[in-house]
């Protein structure tokens, strides 16, 4: 074994480690059978082992099975092994990427300048013979400057897939509206997306303006999780790497805006299409 083989071959035990951990950190969002087809599509040596599941997964023990395999062969193309071991590593290291990037925390409050912001999500069903993933999230935007009325600007929303896929989206205001919050006021609204892998992430932040001071600052949103818990098992979905792309248009499903002195008093309701 030359020198670029025996780092290669630390390098892909390593990722497979990391890949261990990963699977645990997860549990139980990730789905068994759903996460190990994605390890067979990059190494097809997988079929012929048990990479275990995601509370107690094997991803390392196999895939070091594996490299021994091709460590004793006697007969064999050092160019085209090189060659597949790099992407092989390469293909670890997106999965890696991917599955790091995710969080599992369904519920998140932030807060900057004197305005919070509160996110929750919840999953909603799978679509199109489970090919596509509908979640909704509720956020409320809160001003707790004891003086200062604020108006919400713009968003920006940074939209993370299980499969690696990442959009951003860009807009004014939220499902249609640039409120005006004074002190002690609140604004909620619920939206939902739709995703093509079954776990994602959303964070982002909202541009706010302060009236009084004519100053605008950012108060950052999340990350919170697109997760469901795996109760039942999910049918196997094709991975095309052509249309592997998440729908995430938005969609008001209701606006509410209350104080903090009388939160149940509904000001006011849209169905307006989140631009």
């Amino acid at each position: 074994m030359n020198r670029v083989s025996r780092i290669l071959y630390k390098g892909i035990l390593k990722k497979s480690k990391q890949l261990e951990y990963e699977w645990k950190r997860g549990s139980p969002y990730l789905h068994t059978k759903l996460e190990s087809d994605q390890l067979e599509r990059i190494a097809p040596e997988f079929q012929r082992y048990s990479l275990g599941t995601t509370q107690e997964p094997k991803i390392f023990e196999c895939t070091r099975n594996i490299l021994r395999q091709y460590k004793n062969q006697t007969v064999y193309n050092p160019s085209a092994l090189i060659q597949r071991g790099f992407r092989v590593y390469k293909e670890f290291a997106n999965r890696l990427k991917a599955l790091k990037q995710l969080t599992y925390q369904t519920a998140v409050t932030t807060e900057s300048n004197a305005v919070s912001v509160s996110i929750q999500s919840s999953f909603l069903k799978a679509v199109d013979g489970f090919k596509n993933y509908e979640y909704q999230y509720t956020v409320t935007i809160q001003n707790h400057h004891p003086t200062n009325a604020r108006k919400l600007i713009d968003r920006n929303w940074i939209i993370l897939s299980g499969s690696g896929y990442r959009e951003e989206v860009f807009g004014p205001g939220v499902v249609g509206k640039q409120p005006t919050l004074s002190s002690g006021q609140s604004f909620t609204y619920k939206s939902f997306t739709k995703l093509v892998n079954y776990h994602g992430t959303l964070l982002g932040k909202y541009q706010i303006l302060d009236l009084e001071t004519g100053e605008s600052f950012y108060v950052p949103v999340g990350p919170v999780g697109f997760v469901q818990p795996i109760v039942e098992p999910i049918p196997e979905t094709s991975d095309d790497s052509n249309k592997d792309k998440e729908n995430t248009h938005e969609s008001d499903s209701s606006i509410t805006q209350s104080t903090t002195h009388d939160k149940n008093k509904d000001l006011s309701k849209s169905t307006e299409k989140n631009v």
